[in-house]
């Protein structure tokens, strides 16, 4: 039952009646559409493509749709907009269609675009014949037209209205879901645009030649390091064998360094006797120790 929806509802009813009794072949608004941008001042009062494309599958899901473009726009310019249909179901909604609209200004198409007007409102093209409307989406799972729109003369806000609807490309209204969008322009004076202040490059006379100072070399006078001449103490010799440290090996400090051997002294009592600090007394440092002891200790460790 149609009631305050009116024009909405019985636009909706009429479309629908409409595709049920065009010759087979025709296809769901594949010549595009106006109305359905979801501005409010348009005779679909703010309807989108959903009025129609109602009758969904499990599989379908609505697009993220979105205006790319300036923000500001000198009054009377005309500036470059893209309208984007990101599919949130590539591998079944694998086309999209567009309604865009303004409450100012003129919408202009772009060649090459797959786009047309249809009461000052862009929308997709009408396809070759016999085939389903809309544009099909890139390996990303998009779908977007570039577009320009003339501001209108006088300064202000307005505001640019779009709906994308995702298609599974079959013709029908079924599996299709749209979503809609707005992006608001500020419409300025040209003597508030932003003007780039131009770089100024000296350029020399040809009669010129420049002469380029030189930089004074700085020549690094490094002050010689005067290596310091470390005195070495003299280390006391350590005579192999001495356990005592009183400079010579007695025959009671052999005694000891056998005894330590054969296991039955401590190690500790006579360190001085490890020669080659194995850890341990044995037969060569025992050696060693005779030797010192003939020697008068001449022998250090």
């Amino acid at each position: 039952m149609c009631s305050r929806a009116g024009l909405v509802c019985l636009s909706g009813v009429l479309a629908l009646v409409g595709l049920l009794i065009r010759p087979t072949g025709a296809f769901a608004f594949a010549e595009g559409i106006a109305g359905y941008s979801g501005n409010a001042a348009t005779v679909g009062e703010g309807a989108i493509c959903t009025a129609c494309h109602n009758v969904y599958r499990p599989t379908t899901v609505a697009p993220l749709v979105s205006f790319e473009g300036p923000e500001h726009v000198v009054a009377g310019a005309t500036a470059t907009f893209r309208f984007v249909v990101q599919s949130q179901a590539p591998a079944t909604q694998v086309a999209a269609g567009l309604d865009v609209s303004a409450d100012g200004g003129e919408l202009v198409t772009i060649e090459g675009e797959q786009e047309i007007l249809i009461d000052g409102e862009l929308t997709h093209a009408p396809p070759p014949h016999g085939q389903p409307g809309g544009k099909l989406n890139d390996a990303n799972g998009v779908a977007a037209w570039n577009f320009t729109w003339q501001a209108p003369a006088a300064t202000g806000t307005y505001i640019l209205y779009g709906a994308g609807n995702s298609t599974n490309h079959t013709g029908s209204i079924i599996g299709d879901k749209a979503a809609s969008t707005t992006f608001e322009v500020q419409v300025i004076p040209a003597e508030a645009a932003p003007t780039e202040t131009p770089t100024e490059t000296s350029i020399a006379s040809p009669s010129e030649t420049p002469t380029a100072t030189p930089t004074p070399s700085v020549k690094s006078t490094a002050t010689p390091t005067l290596a310091a001449t470390a005195t070495a103490t003299p280390t006391p010799r350590v005579c192999a064998g001495d356990c005592d440290g009183s400079g010579q090996v007695t025959i009671d400090e052999l005694i000891k360094l056998v005894r330590v051997a054969l296991g039955e002294g401590a190690y500790s009592t006579c360190v001085a006797g490890d020669v080659d600090a194995s850890g341990d007394i044995d037969i060569t440092d025992i050696i060693s120790a005779v030797n010192i002891a003939l020697s008068g200790c001449t022998a250090p460790r």
